[in-house]
């Protein structure tokens, strides 16, 4: 259903507000049109960004409420579905990290921002 909308989820649960700026920074190295639906907790990094599709703020929900969500996009993670993490030893997992991502496009941080 997401490729047929040519959308990608990509979500993050916590505070840290440099993991917000790494999301930004995937999604401006992503060489492709899709539109990306994000769940973070500073929405406002994601403002006015013409990539951007939609974005679902954390900081405001409820702990049981957010829980029950971050549980049901890790069941459906997939190509479309991806967890942002900075760096991980979790390989089995379908995630992205900043350092894979912009390795993967022969990309700098620098030159994703």
């Amino acid at each position: 259903m997401l490729d047929f909308f040519n959308l990608v989820i990509i979500y993050r649960f916590g505070e840290a507000i440099g993991d917000t700026l790494g999301i930004t920074a995937i999604i401006e190295a992503w060489k492709t049109n899709k539109k990306f639906i994000i769940f973070a907790n500073n929405e406002a990094f994601f403002l006015n960004n013409p990539k951007v599709y939609k974005v679902i703020s954390t900081s405001h929900l409820n702990a049981s409420v957010s829980r029950l969500i971050r549980i049901i996009l890790t069941l459906l993670q997939s190509k479309n579905i991806l967890r942002y993490e900075f760096n991980s030893n979790q390989t089995k997992k379908l995630r992205i990290t900043i350092q894979e991502y912009l390795t993967k496009n022969n990309c700098s941080l620098f030159e994703a921002h």
